[in-house]
């Protein structure tokens, strides 16, 4: 028998873009966030750098939106960006009202950094190297403080509910205890990225692209799940998730050195360490191919203590000291461009199912997302997606929305028993597989063995919906992804197809569980 509980609103993963929702939702409506585990083990809380915001609405908002398409390599949808970059001040406004103190300068102006690819400072920060702590604390405060907000910790989803193709809940469970149904009138997947289907990645433990899984069950559409942004300076490091050597670093002026002491970014890019992120990082990956290590040197950068406490506290750790000493680096996965295809208000293709932040696509990113565009696409479309969830609410089909009886394919022990039984030592293998097969650089050889090997490891699997289930699928998809696009383009390189097609177009996975689609245009759908 299945315990059920209701809401207006659910939330699923407690990052910037599900708490963002949440606030902005709630109030008459009653909202429930559940997460894997606590409220501040997200990518958010772990974020350095900070949040990019044009700095006014005429010449900087042309200088952002050029630098996001740019980095974007043609696949950045023009109308998202400036959705995204528009809505930059209502964001400020927003995080400020929650209390986030933004760094000042003496005069009392922000003090504004640079990262790649950004061709002015333009990246608002707290506390130095700590924005993501210093937002998500204000954040976190004003959620559990709302009245009309409920937290559920180590509380995970295991599976979408739908009634005649809407999405009207989710089978949940908390930990040790058997699943429920949790019913809603909106569901919100903000469930983060991919990063553990790699070992190495700075994500935070437990991200492995579970939302993006489910939603794929349910049948959303997904697009370009291909597009894997790698970090090009984690510390090398044997440790999992790896400490992250913000881009803010190289904006103050270190370089990229190889064990001859060569500098060797201008070789690749005339923005030197300034370029988009896949360039660097994989002319950091060339060098180690060849056989040299790599280095930051970040001797020259001035009062490195004080702009990177955080940074500092984990180099000494190490036994690194940046004012003297050369940082061993490496490029790690870091963020999905891909995910659940929405419009620019959070609607997914399957009614009543909305998706915020990384598990999203929103076609703001394109094939490489520019530094620190990822803070800010979380909170205007976080906004975004609760003013539109409302008003789905108060007029739509969700206003006449009722529950009533419903039946599942299982009962809650046979779920729970089939997530105990998934087996951990699969999501392992597929880990080494991924990062063999679909890294940096992949090729036809390469991905046809990843995508043979996941569907055996899939069959190892209980056939009931399990977290290792949907990251298993989810691997899947970036291999397909990876297979159909025969070219090179932003993060997705293909030694065999090093060229880039002239058009641009979407990949498309989804819908009917079935079909892969090559689109030239962008799909159009409406709720």
């Amino acid at each position: 028998m299945w315990r059920v509980v209701e809401t207006d609103f659910l939330v699923i993963g407690s990052g910037l873009a599900g708490l963002t929702f949440s606030l902005n939702a709630a109030d008459p409506f009653q909202v429930i966030v559940i997460t894997a585990g606590k409220i501040n083990e997200c990518n958010s809380y772990r974020a350095q750098g900070g949040i990019a915001v044009p700095q006014d609405l005429e010449g900087d908002l042309r200088s952002h939106l050029e630098d996001t398409l740019r980095a974007g390599a043609g696949l950045s949808e023009r109308k998202a960006v400036e959705a995204l970059l528009r809505g930059g001040w209502e964001a400020l406004r927003f995080l400020e009202g929650v209390g986030v103190p933004f760094d000042r300068n003496p005069e009392g102006d922000y003090s504004l950094g640079r990262e790649g690819a950004h061709s002015r400072n333009r990246i608002l920060h707290v506390g130095g190297d700590r924005t993501g702590k210093g937002v998500m604390e204000k954040m976190m405060a004003a959620v559990l403080s709302h009245p009309k907000i409920e937290v559920l910790e180590e509380t995970r989803a295991l599976d979408l509910v739908l009634r005649k193709g809407r999405v009207i809940g989710a089978v949940v469970q908390a930990a040790g205890k058997d699943p429920f149904l949790l019913l809603a009138k909106g569901v919100i997947l903000a469930t983060g990225g991919i990063g553990h289907l790699y070992p190495y990645t700075t994500n935070e433990k437990g991200i492995a692209g579970e939302g993006m899984g489910m939603a794929y069950r349910a049948g959303a559409l997904l697009r370009d799940m291909e597009f894997i942004q790698f970090h090009p300076t984690a510390l090398k490091a044997d440790e999992s998730p790896l400490p992250l050597i913000s881009e803010a670093v190289r904006g103050e002026g270190a370089l990229l050195l190889n064990d001859r002491g060569e500098r060797f970014m201008l070789q690749v890019d005339e923005r030197g360490e300034l370029a988009s992120r896949d360039i660097v990082a994989r002319a950091i990956h060339r060098e180690m191919k060849e056989g040299r290590e790599v280095f930051l040197d970040a001797r020259s950068v001035r009062l490195f203590s004080e702009r990177f406490p955080s940074i500092t506290r984990n180099l000494s750790q190490h036994g690194i000291h940046p004012a003297h000493e050369l940082i061993p680096v490496v490029p790690v996965v870091h963020y999905a461009m891909g995910g659940v295809y929405t419009d620019l208000d959070g609607r997914s293709s399957l009614q009543g199912l909305y998706a915020v932040g990384e598990v999203g696509s929103t076609g703001v990113h394109g094939a490489n997302r520019l530094a620190s565009n990822s803070l800010l696409e979380a909170v205007v479309f976080g906004i975004r997606a609760a003013k539109r969830a409302r008003e789905d609410l108060l007029t739509g089909s969700a206003k006449r929305l009722s529950f009533g009886e419903l039946s599942l394919p299982y009962s809650p022990k046979e779920l729970r028993s089939a997530s105990e039984k998934a087996d951990q030592s699969v999501m392992e293998e597929a880990k080494r597989v991924m990062w063999e097969n679909v890294g940096l650089e992949r090729d036809e050889k390469g991905l046809r063995n990843a995508k043979e090997i996941l569907r055996l490891l899939q069959k190892r699997l209980p056939p009931l919906p399990t977290p290792v289930g949907h990251s298993i699928t989810t691997a899947l998809l970036i291999v397909e992804g990876a297979l159909m696009r025969r070219e090179s383009r932003g993060s997705h390189y293909r030694s065999d197809f090093p060229g880039q097609e002239k058009e641009a177009y979407h990949l498309y996975q989804g819908g009917n569980h079935e079909s892969l689609m090559d689109r030239k245009r962008i799909a159009s759908f409406s709720n």
